[in-house]
This record gives C-alpha cells, structure tokens and sequence, in this order.
C-alpha cells in the first residue's frame, strides 16, 4: 500500500489493508455471476409483483415506451409516433430491439437486471484499481440492496446510462469518450459524466502527463465523445428522413428548457411537492444516507485519501457525487436517485466500515479492561 496509509488519522478511508483472497483476479468471474445474479433475482421479483398485479410497470412503458416502439415497428417514423418520448436514440433503439422480441416487459426487466449488476460489478473494479477492492465491492452490495428502494429494477434508462459512465471510467485511452457519448444517447443526465469523468482522467494522470500531453488527451475525449452522439442521431436521418431527425432534435435536445424549468415539480417550480416527494425517498433510504453522512465525515477527516495536490478515489466519489446530485433539483421522483445511488453507496460502505471499526475497538477494549466498563 502507498505511504499514505502510514498514519492512522491520515490513511485512505478507501484502503484496506491488502487484498483479500476471495476478491483475487482469479475469482472475478464468481463474484461478477453473484452480482449478476442478484440483479436478474431482483429484476425477475419486480415481473413476478407485476404478474401478481402487486405492484404496476413504469408508467413510461404503458404510456410511452412500449406505444413508441410498436408504432415504430409498424411503419411510423421514430419521433413523429403518437405518443411524445424525449429519450435519446440509443435507448430508443433498445426499446425497439426489446419489443421485436415480443416479451416486451420480461425482455427488458431482465435487461435492466443485468444492467443493475453490471453497475455492481464495474463500481467494485474501478475501486480494486486503485487498492479498494473491498469498499468498492461492499459499495456495489450496497447498490443492489438500495436499488429496489428507488424503483431502480422496474425498466428504465437510467441503469443502462450508469453502465455506460462506470465504463467510461475503466478505459484510459481517450475513446472513453464513446462510453460516456452511450451514456447520454441513453439519457441526456448521462452528459454529466464528461465533465466527472474528464476531471477525474486528467487529475489523476496529472503525474504522469506533462500539461500538453493532458491537453491533447483532453481534446480526443471531447472529440470522441461529440462525434459519437453526432453518429447517433445522424443515424435517425438516415433511416426516419429529415422531419424525424428535426423531431429528435426538438424533443431531446431544444425541449431541454421547458422540461428543466417547466414540466412536473422541481427545486423553482412546486417546490413544496419536489420537496415533500424527495423527504419520502430521504426516509426510505434513511439507513444508506445515514452510513453515507458518516463516510463524508471519515473522508474528509481523513484528507480525502491523500495529501494536498493529489488525486484519489476518494476525491473522485465526491465528484461524481456532486455531479449526479444535480438531477435531483430538476426531478424528485425516487428513479432519479439511481443516478447517485453508485456512489451513495461508496460513501455508505466506507461508513459502515468504519461503525464496525469502532464497535470492534469498543469491544476489544471491553474484553481487555476484563469486561468492567
């Protein structure tokens, strides 16, 4: 481990001490299947309550979705279909791909699934590569256990989008950029990567690029992420024509205002229901926030990992943090949580860690004083 875990105050809350056995590369394979599983287990509960009629599918399925996708497939150019969707083309196609199937709903919950543990997986790799392994796998556990709280294993885009950013985040070339260009024709939030994603490559390389060398990197990312979602909904031109291709524009992109400043509630627009509504999720996740608060309190007691001019993991979780709490002003409904939710749940391992730190120390000082307090 590197020096900066010589002084207990100032050790990285990440860090542990060597790499257990079980979390090896040559057990990466069982743990992934695990995760997996655990995705697909709690995507094939969500099918079972909705077969049970305990409980209902996105509304966007009934509504939006699964109509879009079946006028599309008979003839109706994606877009100017009856019913108004403003997901960009790449989830649009998957909708496509999963309603060819003609197991619409199954199809696309066990996608989601998948997605779900892929999110897990790729959250505990990201970390094992800077010596997290056990954080990172712990807040991936996490993930999956929070996700069926904020209705993040019922069909959404936004499980797919996070594969796309933690992706993004395990290539060091700069084609990291079609990662996370993915992740915004999926959902237009997923553009909250780049700049996560660009401060995190070029400040933790920081010692290894000269300043040029970061610039040009810099730039490629830029570039390959701009022409990867020129590609995207060029293709709507190529295969719908030009009104289509202006209709995807309109709605994913110029409508952007409206839908931000405007539509459903918000932090400026009925601001007491935005406010009511994301009380109620607050307190369903009560025990994942509350581990997360004690996290913030470790790393930054801590130093963030690392001394003054450093990059870190630790660092790293803050931003992504930061940038994907701005979601939440704009919609408070519990699905926009998902988007945090990755690193909501870092911060919530490295508390958990640290609460049972403290009761073993507890215990151990109880044993050794001979049990008298």
């Amino acid at each position: 481990m590197p020096s900066e875990n010589s002084s207990p105050e100032r050790a990285s809350p990440f860090a542990t001490n060597g790499e257990h056995p079980s979390l090896s590369a040559s057990n990466r394979g069982p743990v992934a299947l695990a995760l997996l599983g655990v995705g697909c287990f709690e995507a094939l509960v969500r099918y079972l309550e909705i077969l049970t009629t305990s409980a209902s599918p996105h509304p966007d399925v009934t509504t939006t979705w699964r109509p879009v996708a079946e006028a599309v497939l008979a003839g109706t150019p994606l877009y100017l279909t009856a019913s108004v969707d403003n997901k960009p083309p790449l989830f649009e196609y998957l909708n496509l791909a999963v309603a060819a199937t003609n197991r619409y709903l199954g199809v696309f919950l066990l996608l989601v699934g998948l997605a779900n543990g892929t999110v897990a997986y790729l959250l505990w790799r990201v970390h094992a590569e800077s010596g997290r392994s056990v954080v990172g796998l712990a807040g991936g556990v996490l993930f999956l256990a929070a996700v069926p709280l904020v209705n993040g294993h019922a069909v959404n885009a936004r499980s797919f989008t996070l594969v796309g950013m933690l992706l993004a985040l395990r290539l060091r070339r700069a084609t990291c950029g079609l990662a996370v260009a993915s992740a915004g024709l999926l959902s237009q939030y997923g553009a909250l990567a780049a700049p996560a994603v660009l401060c995190d490559r070029l400040a933790s390389d920081a010692a290894e690029r000269r300043p040029p060398g970061r610039l040009r990197w810099g730039v490629r990312f830029v570039g390959v992420a701009v022409a990867a979602a020129a590609v995207g909904y060029a293709s709507v031109f190529l295969v719908w024509g030009e009104a289509a291709f202006a209709a995807s524009l309109d709605r994913t992109l110029w409508a952007s205002r409206r839908y931000v400043f405007e539509w459903t509630p918000s932090l400026w627009n009925g601001t007491e229901t935005w406010a009511a509504l994301h009380r109620r999720t607050a307190l369903t996740l009560w025990h994942l926030l509350s581990l997360a608060a004690v996290g913030v309190l470790v790393v930054v007691r801590r130093g963030f990992g690392v001394g003054r001019g450093r990059w870190s993991p630790e660092r790293r979780t803050f931003v992504f943090a930061a940038s994907f709490c701005l979601p939440l002003f704009v919609r408070p409904f519990p699905t926009y949580w998902v988007y945090l939710l990755p690193w909501l749940a870092t911060l919530s391992a490295v508390g958990l860690f640290a609460v049972v730190g403290r009761v073993r120390e507890a215990h151990r000082r109880f044993r050794s004083s001979g049990g008298r307090g």
